[in-house]
């Protein structure tokens, strides 16, 4: 395997434990049938987490893969860095019209927030899962 592909499988399993906390919390602080209203400190929490879980994982492959992770991207790193970049632009796209489709006939805003919020994420682990593929794949 190649260093950004263990690159993008790492953060594919940091992104989705983190992720599945946070909405997990949300649900668990929600009543029945509602949701809470989104929480500037369980955003920034959740970011902060991210940010230093990235971190530290980039520091340790850095250290078991020091020549690799310095190294520039070639031809093939751009393309599949270019296609996984499209998925995960249409996952985007499709969340957050889905979202304000659903906004459109239910009207709640606190689902709006979450829905956009989840799908920024779904586009972020389709964006991983493509350079998976396309690594693993062979372009």
């Amino acid at each position: 395997m190649s260093f950004r592909e263990i690159s993008a499988w790492v953060m594919l399993h940091v992104l989705v434990i983190i992720a599945g906390f946070y909405f997990f919390r949300i649900w668990q602080l929600s009543p029945p049938g509602e949701i809470i209203a989104p929480n500037f400190g369980s955003l920034l929490s959740f970011t902060i987490t991210l940010i230093i879980w990235t971190v530290i994982s980039h520091i340790v492959l850095s250290i078991i893969f020091p020549k690799d992770a310095n190294a520039p991207r070639d031809e093939r790193d751009r393309i599949i860095d270019e296609r996984a970049g499209h998925i995960s632009g249409l996952i985007l796209g499709i969340g957050a019209v889905t979202a304000l489709g659903h906004f459109l006939f239910y009207e709640q805003a606190n689902l709006l927030f979450y829905m956009v919020f989840a799908a920024l994420i779904a586009s972020q682990v389709g964006e991983y899962l493509s350079r998976i593929f396309y690594y693993r794949r062979g372009i």
